[in-house]
């Protein structure tokens, strides 16, 4: 047990998690919580040790303050195009991504069993920190910081956000990599009121690969059938 704690303690202050404050500018008071969010369920299966319950925690937090920034920001907008932004900031491929900005996998704690060069992982293990340390600095100063840190490294690159989400652009360079003609897209039907009218978009991709999906306008119709071509090419 003694050997286990010593393991334990060498292993979170051997990457020096200092430096992990100074990067988010925020300092712990409750140094324990910054070790548990970095704690992988590998190293200590107690879901009282490892980051999986502030995982929990912070992925509400998450939403609830990119949803109020949203709201406020885009006093237009409605819900499924508030709801689309939202997405495309709080996936978790986009936190991962933010993560490897942070370079937040060099301060985990793992057991040596899990392979951090397996880049799905490692994908995994960054998108769930990045919750899990919004969840501990929560928990440890309240609101406040978790609004800073989530704005200064999330919702700043809201542009970063949208651009990755861009499923239709993708789709055409995919088609322009693979040396195929570029996709059509065409308007089945709309369908109810002015107020609240559904588009359907028919996209066709080398006259015989055909998606299709609704939407409350064109552009997102146009997405949707996008992703859901993507998800075949496995992109």
């Amino acid at each position: 047990m003694i050997f286990k704690r010593l393991k334990s303690f060498f292993y979170f202050f051997f990457s020096n998690p200092t430096d992990l404050e100074q990067k988010i500018n925020y300092t712990f008071t409750n140094k324990s919580l910054l070790e548990v969010c970095l704690t992988h369920k590998s190293l200590n299966p107690n879901p009282q040790k490892n980051y999986e319950r502030l995982e929990f925690l912070g992925d509400a937090v998450l939403d609830h303050i990119v949803s109020e920034w949203l709201f406020n920001k885009y006093r237009n907008a409605d819900e499924g195009n508030l709801t689309q932004k939202r997405a495309a900031l709080v996936k978790k491929q986009f936190l991962a991504k933010m993560a490897k900005k942070l370079d937040l996998i060099k301060f985990a704690r793992t057991n040596t069993s899990l392979n951090l060069k397996n880049q799905k992982v490692a994908y995994n293990l960054n998108g769930n920190i990045f919750e899990s340390l919004i969840g501990a600095i929560f928990l440890d100063g309240g609101m406040k910081p978790a609004e800073e840190f989530i704005f200064s490294f999330l919702i700043l690159h809201e542009d970063e956000a949208i651009s990755d989400d861009n499923y239709k652009g993708k789709l055409i360079e995919i088609c322009q990599e693979k040396g195929i003609n570029p996709p059509s897209f065409n308007v089945q039907s709309i369908e109810g009121p002015d107020h609240d009218k559904v588009f359907t978009i028919e996209t066709i991709i080398q006259k015989n690969k055909i998606y299709i999906a609704k939407g409350k306008s064109k552009k997102e119709a146009e997405q949707k059938a996008s992703k859901l071509a993507l998800e075949e090419f496995k992109v």
